[in-house]
């Protein structure tokens, strides 16, 4: 494949196989609104049409595409292809996202990628047609393509294998997206190396996916691959999906599909939409494989996921995982399928917040799941904060190199540089380590939450506060605050939740205090709750950190210049005086722990600390 262009490939199945089913959309929204089916020469007839639309545009011009999950998003992505464009596919404003963020993350895509067109949807022409205008951009609204014709792209056959077809953003959940370029010969190595992997067949696969395509996991699982390979896909809108989420099961049922990639939160979700009378009325016997990519997996989301569905048919088999990022077009590792079944371990709790992972059957405390080993023509090493690498078992950075990967960010050089070297290995500021060629992801290392010397990671502190009663699930996130008197960081934590009453916030706090020290023996030092939707996520449905670090060090900002204006001049109310003391109770508490633990690690070895010990 890596010898042609995305489309010679497809090319040749619309040849081969005109009438065979490609995609199936389901309006979640309008019930009674038939699914809408395309065929392979469907697509390709309806992709000319935008492509003639956007043959006037020099080779090699970039085009940005602004669209919900609909066929007109795939054709206008394939019809930009056509047409000899760099294609990318960009989030659309929704209820998810701020309107001056989604107009801030939408100006700095076309600062960056610098496109020459946009096709948009025509429910979002007036927003990006007010923020294209700036730069003089052709502005191509869908309803305007006539796509009834029996339209034929013109000079598809002069694409090269090394023209680059596809632009993706990495997440930006810790800064603003930055765009990676991807060739035609490396969309075609991933998904040929990645396929083969886990064993996919086009005449017995049928991919069911809810994911939004301008992620990486959305645009290779759900679009590219099944395209490049043959393999029908059925859709749902990602945001029809999130009201209501057991439809995907229930699709999953109807058209006996067999794979799907999930992010590890929705396996968390559907665990908790299932009840025992769902899972024994649905069958989902079909499925090959659930597969756990995007974000650190979670042992407990996936045993959760299996024990609510085991009675629907599913087969333990059937739970996969993957590390998969843009900068390496997608899959870097995997488990799951023919190849290699994912594996857990339960680790020393203690050793591991020091940064060593120590296997313990028996009593481990902590429970990690791999994602498996490297796909066919990538390489893995964990390295330390020299870039040197790192013995089996310790933590430390991860670095990829493969001919998947990113060469640049696009029109981004000091990015390029901090994350390439010389010799071709990326680094990925993913923490992880790997035992027995296996990979285990722990987080993000921007992320990492270092208190007296001990490691925490963010989301195993999230996975405790989203099961505290009074706490929205998913909503809440684990940061770390420089203290300078203490030499350290402190945990703060913002959860939202649905409870008015201060002394009940109160309570929540208090409970998420407890809770996390329990569980880690981590104090947490502040806790915010706040009002649902308080809270900022990246596009691809990930809790952004380091916006919401800003958004809360503002907020303090504002509250002491209120404070600074007036005084108090009410007493507390009796009924808020439990919560709120108890509360106090806790911070001091968690500020005694933290200067403690530090004594400890400073004087540790010493003999000075028995001075400290009757304290």
């Amino acid at each position: 494949m890596r010898e042609r262009s995305i489309l010679a490939v497809v090319s040749d199945l619309v040849q081969a196989r005109p009438e065979a089913p490609m995609l199936h959309f389901r309006d979640l929204a309008n019930p009674e609104t038939p699914d809408r089916k395309y065929t392979y020469g469907q697509l390709w007839r309806e992709a000319a049409a935008y492509a003639q639309v956007l043959e006037d545009l020099p080779p090699g011009s970039q085009t940005l595409i602004v669209s919900p999950l609909e066929p007109g998003l795939l054709a206008a992505h394939l019809g930009a292809l056509m047409a000899g464009c760099m294609a990318s596919i960009f989030t659309h404003p929704s209820e998810k996202l701020q309107d001056q963020v989604y107009r801030r993350n939408l100006e700095n895509a076309l600062r960056i990628m610098r496109p020459q067109a946009v096709v948009v949807s025509p429910l979002f022409a007036d927003t990006v047609e007010e923020a294209a205008s700036r730069g003089g951009l052709k502005v191509i609204p869908s309803d305007q393509v006539d796509a009834t014709g029996n339209h034929q792209p013109l000079h598809w056959q002069d694409v090269q294998p090394q023209d680059t077809a596809v632009i993706q953003y990495s997440s930006g959940s810790t800064g603003l997206q930055k765009g990676v370029a991807l060739s035609h010969e490396m969309v075609l190595g991933q998904c040929a190396s990645y396929a083969d992997f886990i064993g996919l067949d086009s005449k017995r696969d049928l991919v069911c996916s809810w994911l939004p395509l301008y992620h990486d996991m959305g645009l290779f699982t759900s679009w590219l691959m099944p395209l490049i390979t043959g393999t029908p896909v059925s859709f749902i809108d990602p945001f029809q999906w999130v009201k209501n989420p057991l439809s995907l099961l229930s699709m999953i049922q109807e058209t006996r599909g067999t794979l799907c990639w999930l992010p590890n939160f929705a396996f968390s979700l559907l665990a908790s939409r299932v009840s025992d009378q769902d899972a024994e009325s649905l069958n989902l016997s079909s499925m090959r494989g659930f597969t756990n990519c995007s974000e650190p997996v979670s042992a407990a989301a996936m045993q959760a996921f299996y024990g609510s569905l085991a009675p629907a048919g599913l087969q333990r088999e059937a739970l996969w995982t993957c590390y998969a990022m843009a900068e390496n077009s997608f899959a870097v590792t995997a488990a799951g399928g023919p190849s290699e079944p994912p594996r857990t371990l339960r680790l020393s709790l203690e050793h591991y917040s020091q940064g060593r992972a120590v296997p313990r059957p028996e009593d481990g405390h902590l429970e990690m799941v791999s994602c498996g080993v490297p796909i066919p023509g990538c390489q893995l090493k964990i390295v330390d904060g020299e870039h040197l690498p790192l013995d089996d078992g310790l933590v430390g950075e991860i670095a990829i190199q493969s001919p998947y990967l990113l060469s640049e960010y696009l029109n981004n050089p000091q990015a390029t540089a901090q994350a390439l070297d010389q010799e071709g290995w990326y680094y990925t500021g993913d923490l992880g380590f790997l035992l027995d060629g296996r990979l285990y992801v722990t987080g993000r290392q921007k992320d990492l939450i270092i208190v007296g010397g001990r490691n925490f990671y963010p989301q195993d502190i999230e996975h405790i506060v989203n099961n505290c009663p009074g706490a929205i699930s998913g909503r809440c996130v684990a940061l770390g605050l420089e203290d300078e008197a203490l030499g350290t960081q402190r945990v703060l934590v913002i959860v939202e939740s649905h409870l008015k009453e201060p002394a009940e916030k109160g309570k929540l706090a208090a409970a998420v205090r407890r809770q996390v020290f329990e569980e880690l023996d981590c104090p947490v030092a502040e806790v915010w709750v706040k009002e649902h939707m308080w809270l900022l996520k990246t596009s691809s449905g990930k809790i952004a950190r380091k916006p919401n670090l800003e958004r809360y060090l503002e907020d303090l900002e504002d509250q002491k210049a209120a404070a600074e204006k007036s005084r108090p001049d009410t007493a507390i109310l009796p009924r808020e005086k439990a919560g709120l003391l108890e509360t106090a109770a806790w911070s001091l508490a968690a500020s005694l722990i933290i200067y403690f633990y530090f004594l400890f690690f400073v004087f540790g070895e010493n003999q000075s600390w028995n001075v400290y010990a009757g304290f």
